[in-house]
This record gives C-alpha cells, sequence and structure tokens, in this order.
C-alpha cells in the first residue's frame, strides 16, 4: 500500500499545475514530510522512475524546485517490459550509479 501511495504521488506530481495555489494535497503532504525529515537533520530527496511513458522532465523539476525537494531522474530503458517494467540487472546498475553520484554531489 505504501508504494501504491508513491505511485499516485507521483502521479500528482505530474498532474500538478504550475505554481498556483493546490488543492492537490500532495504538495503539502510532500513539503510537510519534508519538514519533519529536516527537523530530523535528514536530507528528503525524490526518485522519478519511469514507469510510465511520460518521461521525467522540466514539471517534475520545477515541482520539486517549488517545495524545496531535491529529485533525480531514475528513468531507464533498461526494464523488463512484459512484467512491470521492473529493471534488469543492468538496469539496477545504472540507477545505483545515479543514486550514488547523486548522493556525492
Amino acid at each position: 500500500y505504501f508504494v501504491r501511495g508513491l505511485i499516485r504521488a507521483i502521479d500528482n506530481i505530474r498532474a500538478w499545475d504550475g505554481l498556483n495555489r493546490s488543492t492537490n494535497p500532495t504538495i503539502y503532504i510532500l513539503r510537510e514530510m519534508n519538514e519533519y525529515l529536516r527537523s530530523k537533520n535528514t536530507q528528503f530527496a525524490i526518485g522519478f522512475h519511469g514507469y510510465t511513458s511520460i518521461p521525467f522532465g522540466d514539471k517534475e523539476r520545477q515541482f520539486c524546485d517549488h517545495i524545496g525537494i531535491p529529485c533525480i531522474d531514475l528513468s531507464t530503458q533498461l526494464v523488463y517490459p512484459g512484467t512491470g517494467n521492473h529493471w534488469t540487472p543492468q538496469g539496477h546498475d545504472l540507477v545505483a550509479q545515479r543514486i550514488y553520484k547523486f548522493l556525492h554531489q
């Protein structure tokens, strides 16, 4: 259920309509999560997996910039197309390298 909730949150981010005041609760939930983690001296970040045909792009970056959360593109073509687009072993390696680079920048 947690993963399903995160996927819905990412869908809501992709449906975000810009910097206008939003009734979509996703922005407020993520902002509060970020503030809570900051109060615990922990950094919050969002990783976007290309699980849909919609690529990671400016809308996702704008959303994360707007709420002050760093983000990383984890999408890759190295997936198993017939089984839920899970990463292949090579896809896992690529994503791990991106995360490592992101964490050490």
